[in-house]
């Protein structure tokens, strides 16, 4: 790793203190799931399009996507789906999300109830960043490296260059899993802030994840010296947001020695974990968000140093995510195919899978 450098390696354990959300700017969209017992089904739209013509609804669903209406769309595949697979969605799921009661019931809403096109479009949901094959969410390095740098920055330990000397991995799932609830932005007295509320895919609390730093010989800091850096950044950030937007969270211990330390990362994490500056003064954060069933700020994360094997085992949901993954990669990879789909619906299930 890293060319001709020698690096040396910490092998870490990411826990989740709050929800976290990092993504690549895509969407579930409105008409590429359907949310059943509590969660988000994210559909295979070529099994979906055989279904559709195995039985015999392929001109009733022609006619509903003609007149190009989302949400004439969502019930037509909500009640085909109910009615026909009740029981059991696995054949037709890639995977599935747990979902918010706020989120079910506007989804309900939304489906039972006259609305406009922008308001179905409103239900698409930021995703967090997946593998290729696998579906399992990750957490990728390039964010948790850029949340060092800013520390390092602050400190003024480091130049562009040395940065070539650290290497951080992304971190791989291995224990819990994600959520997807509204978030909220909220000034200091708790008034509805300016920012806009959206849904977010994030990784639930307690969620483990696994990965590594890697400090070259040429890096300026060592390790330990990194820990303690990163805790009295965000040590400063976390006692100046309790005291201004009146929260608290369980986990979050400042003086657990040199082997651990706490990290904000993600999407509405606030200026103050960012530093952001104005005539050389640290800019005042005026809101912050969180979620809206739990009432939780977002971004908070421990890192642990650990060896050996991975402290927790995979569970079944990821493992059988593994296993989807594992046959997708196969059928690719051997360019198999099975039965062809009924390319006009797919490409039906195709045009509406964005917002117009």
């Amino acid at each position: 790793m890293g060319g001709n450098f020698d690096f040396k390696n910490y092998r870490l354990k990411l826990e989740v203190i709050s929800p976290i959300h990092i993504g690549t700017g895509e969407d579930y969209e409105p008409v590429d799931y359907i949310i059943k017992d509590g969660r988000l089904h994210f559909l295979k739209r070529s099994k979906v399009a055989d279904e559709i013509y195995e039985r015999g609804k392929l001109e009733e669903f022609l006619d509903v996507t003609n007149r190009g209406n989302l949400l004439e769309i969502r019930k037509f595949l909500y009640k085909f789906i109910s009615e026909n697979f009740s029981h059991d969605l696995h054949d037709l799921v890639e995977f599935s999300v747990e979902v918010s009661k706020i989120f079910q019931r506007d989804y309900e809403y939304k489906l039972k109830n006259k609305t406009n096109e922008r308001d179905i479009n409103w239900l698409g949901v930021k995703k967090l960043l997946y593998t290729k094959y696998f579906n399992i969410p990750v957490i990728p390095g390039s964010s948790i490296k850029g949340a060092l740098r800013t520390v390092l920055d602050v400190r003024k330990k480091v130049k562009f260059n040395d940065m070539k000397f650290l290497k951080i991995s992304d971190f791989r799932l291995v224990k819990g899993n994600s959520k997807i609830d509204l978030v909220l932005n909220r000034k200091r007295d708790n008034r509805k802030g300016r920012g806009i509320p959206e849904y977010l895919e994030f990784f639930k609390l307690g969620t483990i994840l696994i990965g590594e730093f890697s400090v070259g010989e040429g890096f300026p800091v060592k390790f330990r010296k990194i820990v303690s850096y990163i805790n009295e950044y965000f040590k400063d950030v976390y006692t100046t947001e309790i005291s201004e937007f009146d929260y608290k969270l369980d986990g979050i211990d400042f003086n657990g020695g040199s082997n651990s330390f706490y990290m904000k990362l993600g999407k509405h994490t606030g200026a103050y974990s960012k530093y952001f500056m104005k005539k050389g003064k640290r800019m005042l954060q005026k809101s912050f968000w969180k979620t809206a069933e739990d009432d939780l700020p977002l971004g908070w994360a421990k890192f642990t140093l650990i060896d050996g094997d991975s402290p927790e085992n995979v569970g079944s949901e990821i493992e059988e995510r593994k296993s989807i993954g594992e046959k997708t990669k196969n059928v690719i990879d051997k360019k198999k195919s099975e039965k062809a789909d009924p390319e006009d619906i797919k490409k039906l299930l195709e045009k509406y899978s964005k917002n117009k």
